[in-house]
């Protein structure tokens, strides 16, 4: 099913074969040839696949820089916008926006992980886990809950972030903080 301008067009050289993909939205799966069981719904959403397989992509620019990345799950405006990777999931405006060649990435919220860039995070809340532009969450297997928990978490790993504002030294790994504006000062 395909409804939209420019929507999965291929080209004479690489014509669409992929199955079952269904797609709503100017330039959705615009370059896809081969992915199959898609779904794209939205203003540019998936419109760099081309061979990636059973991939959901909800709201304007979602999941646009998949080429071949699979499994992937993108609800919101921009979430998972740079993301390469696969297993993915990702629910609220522009979270995990920047995610790109790891995955297993779990985003809710808000610009939830919206810098991550480690693999195997979970956030959930706003801007929880998000980093910044300049200081990017580059740690691994992190996982912040509640509103802006393990904002400030960078090269650090195996950090775990409950509650508002909680958190910990940014490049600290193997921290445990629980509470509200718990801020922890040492590594565990």
């Amino acid at each position: 099913v395909v409804v939209g301008y420019n929507a999965v067009v291929g080209s004479l050289a690489n014509p669409c074969t992929g199955n079952n993909n269904v797609v709503v939205g100017y330039n959705a799966l615009v370059s896809n040839t081969s992915g199959a069981s898609n779904n794209a719904f939205g203003y540019n959403a998936m419109s760099a696949n081309t061979d990636g397989v059973v991939n959901c992509a909800f709201g304007a620019n979602s999941l646009t820089a998949n080429v071949s990345g699979n499994g992937n799950a993108a609800f919101g405006n921009n979430t998972l916008q740079s993301a390469t990777s696969s297993q993915n999931t990702a629910v609220g405006y522009i979270a995990g926006s920047t995610i790109s060649l790891n995955g297993d990435l779990a985003a809710v919220g808000y610009s939830a992980a919206r810098y991550v860039i480690g693999s195997g995070n979970v956030a959930v809340g706003s801007n929880a886990l998000v980093g910044t532009d300049a200081i990017r969450v580059t740690g691994s297997y992190n996982i912040g809950i509640g509103y802006y928990a393990g904002s400030a978490a960078s090269a650090g790993a195996f950090n775990t972030y409950f509650g508002f504002y909680s958190g910990g030294l940014p490049g600290g790994s193997y921290q445990i903080a629980i509470g509200r504006e718990v801020v922890v000062t040492t590594d565990n």
